[in-house]
């Protein structure tokens, strides 16, 4: 029930927020409300990348309130709920299917949470062409960066404890983060006549796919939208990318939690 609440909360909090900061003017498109919801105007130097971090803010909350939903049943009446589901793949499989499902509410909250923030300012809000195809790519992107991280953090903590999974996963994604940063100093792509090569070594950092305004299929959405950094990501290539990461982690779940055994020491408690 708490995450239930937190997962109402927190997401619409963070919009109204970011709507509020940004204070448009009289009127806005959708599309300007969905970018400034997600990652959109950034390059690789410091003052970027420390926004990027602030903004993680919204995904790290989701994986601090999901990153034991899995987890849990492994703490408490572990031997009652898995003598009551036999196939511990298709059990697994189910939470899997319910983290994405929170995943797309989270996500949906939050904007909710923008446009309502932006109307109560007296805003209007002008529905564009591309805004739906610019809704579809960030409930796609996020939605299953979500599901990767919280999956990984609900993995990790079968083998160590919550709180250490959680950090370490966290700090994976800053670390990614602030690796980008090598790309305007020791790999630069702005100031290179060639950055081609750099630009590919950037795309296998997954944080760079996570940037609406570095998609081509944005530009094509919207007429308003500006190219940022001098960057384009197929958008096909990001979903194969970050759908090749969660089906990773999807099958290292089920083999982790079918070799897990329920009848060891607690990793939160160390008792049995």
């Amino acid at each position: 029930m708490k995450a239930q609440i937190a997962l109402c909360i927190v997401p619409t909090g963070f919009g109204i927020l970011s709507g509020y900061i940004t204070r448009y003017n009289k009127e806005v498109f959708l599309s300007d409300i969905i970018l400034n919801s997600s990652f959109y105007d950034m390059a690789v130097n410091f003052d970027y990348l420390y926004q990027f971090a602030v903004r993680m803010a919204l995904f790290i909350a989701f994986n601090l309130i999901f990153g034991v939903y899995i987890y849990k049943n492994f703490c408490t009446a572990s031997v009652y709920v898995f003598s009551r589901n036999s196939n511990r793949t298709w059990w697994f499989l189910k939470q899997c299917i319910h983290v994405v499902f929170y995943g797309i509410v989270y996500m949906l909250l939050n904007l909710t949470g923008t446009l309502v923030i932006t109307m109560i300012m007296h805003v209007t809000i002008k529905i564009d062409a591309g805004a739906w195809q610019l809704l579809i790519l960030y409930f796609l992107i996020y939605t299953l960066w979500l599901y990767i991280t919280t999956i990984m953090i609900n993995i990790l903590a079968m083998y160590t404890n919550s709180a250490s999974s959680f950090a370490i996963v966290s700090g994976i994604q800053l670390l990614l983060i602030s690796l980008l940063g090598l790309f305007n100093t020791v790999f630069p792509i702005e100031t290179n006549p060639d950055p081609e090569r750099n630009i590919k070594m950037m795309l296998a950092n997954p944080m760079a796919h996570l940037i609406l305004g570095w998609h081509d299929n944005v530009f094509e959405a919207a007429d308003n939208v500006k190219m940022v950094f001098n960057i384009t990501i197929d958008i096909k290539y990001t979903m194969v990318y970050f759908i090749v990461l969660a089906a990773l982690i999807t099958i290292t779940g089920i083999i982790s939690v079918n070799r897990y055994d329920v009848i060891i020491s607690d990793h939160e408690t160390g008792g049995n």
